[in-house]
């Protein structure tokens, strides 16, 4: 057999090349950086993504000028890297990370107004931990009865149960939606908001653009709380399509998009992430496969009237959310390893149920909560 003349490559510099804009070096023995969510969970890692208040020192506007400095808000993300805490400024979509500056590229960042605060980020990073988890369930399950009249206690389970695990969903390769379904003046739209309050980068809509819906997803797999949308009707909403695919861990869709020198690409977009649906409205079918549904009764108690509307800016809520994004923090990698473990047989749960249960059993165990045995006889 004829051999190849191959030209020998010296490490570390392999082959240079002269382009337009100028030389390139090109390392055959180096892996390509990692593309990852900048709220990533993995083994070995957590990422949050952050915005935090900096000032940036700018050349001057003209030859001869000042330096000036500006404020603004720049995006970070806050990691549990191997075990060490730390943060890192995102630069061009690539961050580096832990004490080696491990590099990825992270998927475009965009701001959200419920992402975590920058006190809990300092929080974080001096060293703070949750030392009771199953009091943030407490104090979620109690939020959400002030405010939800639920038929049975075990639905008030699983929604909370629901909206904490929301946090972790980076951890598990599914997350199943909720769904509040019952007649008019039942509820359904001020359960859905004070869940959403409380869970992962919430986003209250009722109607969402399909751009907006993978972009925003993308950057920030918001859960989304959905109100009174029939996705049922014909329309040129992509939507029900995009949310079947968005169940699960590396659901994507593909778009033209420009690049960064303007040409139009196709671009994978990943929009993977949390769901909760109020409405009269019935799902389509294999949107409902991949949801559980908690009945909503008419309310004859008169103290929900008085509660206040569960918006997710109200204190209340942002401190139930903070909590959890500190725990998530602490706890991802635990997380992942406890969905990684849990087996069918051991609950007697197979197939699609056991899809959907497995995130919320992983969730309950994380928080240390005994419920698993009404997880699984809750009729859903």
């Amino acid at each position: 057999m004829a051999m190849l003349d191959v030209e020998p490559l010296a490490p570390p510099v392999e082959k240079e090349f002269t382009l337009e804009h100028g030389k390139l070096s090109l390392f055959l023995d180096r892996e390509r950086t990692p593309v990852v969510s900048p709220v990533d969970i993995s083994e070995h890692y957590v990422f949050q993504l952050a915005y935090m208040p900096c000032e940036i020192e700018l050349p001057p506007r003209k030859e001869g000028g000042s330096s000036r400095t500006e404020s603004i808000e720049h995006p970070f993300v806050v990691y549990d890297y191997k075990g060490k805490r730390g943060l890192a400024p995102i630069d061009r979509n690539r961050v580096e990370v832990g004490k080696d500056k491990d590099p990825f590229h992270v998927r475009t960042p965009q701001p959200l107004p419920s992402m975590i605060s920058p006190r809990t980020v300092r929080a974080f990073l001096e060293g703070d931990e949750v030392d009771d988890p199953s009091s943030l369930y407490e104090q979620a399950l109690h939020y959400l009865k002030r405010k939800s009249d639920q038929d049975q206690d075990c639905y008030y389970a699983v929604s909370a149960i629901h909206g904490l695990g929301t946090h972790f969903l980076e951890a598990f390769d599914v997350y199943p939606y909720l769904r509040f379904f019952g007649p008019p003046d039942s509820g359904k739209t001020n359960t859905n908001y004070t869940l959403g309050g409380i869970s992962f980068h919430p986003v209250a809509t009722p109607d969402i653009s399909d751009p907006s819906f993978y972009r925003l997803r993308e950057a920030t797999h918001f859960t989304m709380s959905l109100d009174e949308r029939n996705l049922k009707r014909k329309q040129e909403s992509q939507l029900p399509d995009l949310l079947n695919n968005a169940y699960k861990r590396g659901g994507s869709v593909i778009r033209s998009d420009k690049d960064q020198f303007g040409n139009i690409v196709p671009r994978v977009f990943d929009v993977y992430g949390g769901m909760i649906y109020s409405g009269v409205h019935d799902l389509p079918y294999m949107t409902e496969t991949r949801s559980l549904g908690i009945p909503m009764l008419r309310s004859l108690d008169s103290r929900f009237s008085a509660e206040d509307e569960p918006l997710w800016w109200k204190p209340e809520p942002t401190e139930i959310r903070e909590k959890n994004y500190l725990f998530r923090l602490t706890n991802g990698r635990r997380a992942r390893e406890i969905y990684e473990r849990l087996r069918p047989k051991d609950y007697g749960i197979m197939n699609r149920q056991w899809e959907l249960a497995r995130p919320l059993i992983a969730t309950a165990l994380l928080y240390g909560l005994d419920v698993v045995h009404e997880l699984k006889e809750t009729p859903l």
